[in-house]
């Protein structure tokens, strides 16, 4: 799918994939991806757990530039942390070329016009082999679509139809393909869901 809903309540691993997802590109110089929350107090929150896993990772392979929010990995690679509040924000991802833009936390925003605008940077070169994009660019959205501020997220991907998630949608208007996938604190492999669930 180009784009995927990654869906749950608390304790099921939403942020543990936002920061893990972009690893298995970070290998390709050409590699660039985008991870935004709604505010800062939470974009300070998922880069504490980013420097921590990529850390443990890479070790010095990986250098992380506080000021920038930005991390690049050995092969230039580049991961980039942000914030989007509203339109105004998205004017600074402009020619960003990413090939992977994630948004955790997706609910926070009442509509999908920032997302939306932030996701057209989406872009992967055609290899000169082939032909063809060299990598399939992918929007990953982080949420828990229910609940107040979800509605948007739930019409989008049919989540209504499809509460368990894994129907790929068709969109005509983009050419595009959607999917929700439900997660619960089962799927989180760093909790002991069992524990969580009876405390």
């Amino acid at each position: 799918a180009d784009q995927i809903l990654a869906g749950g309540g608390k304790k099921s691993g939403k942020t543990q994939n936002a920061i893990a997802r972009p690893l298995p590109h970070v290998h390709d110089s050409r590699f660039r991806c985008l991870i935004i929350r709604k505010s800062v107090p939470g974009l300070r929150y998922i880069e504490g757990k980013a420097h921590k896993l990529y850390r443990k990772l890479y070790g010095d392979q990986v250098d992380h530039n506080r000021t920038h929010h930005v991390f690049t990995f050995a092969s230039g690679a580049q991961i980039t942390l942000s914030f989007a509040a509203d339109l105004s924000d998205c004017e600074k991802f402009e020619g960003g070329g990413f090939q992977m833009i994630i948004v955790d936390e997706a609910r926070q925003f009442a509509d999908p016009m920032v997302i939306d605008t932030i996701a057209a940077e989406l872009y992967a070169e055609n290899d000169t082999e082939t032909g063809l994009p060299w990598m399939r660019p992918l929007l990953l959205l982080l949420s828990n679509p229910g609940g107040r501020g979800g509605e948007w997220l739930r019409e989008r991907f049919a989540i209504d139809k499809f509460p368990k998630g894994g129907h790929e949608l068709y969109d005509p208007a983009t050419k595009r393909y959607r999917i929700y996938i439900h997660m619960t604190v089962h799927d989180n492999p760093s909790m002991d869901s069992d524990s969580y669930i009876s405390g």
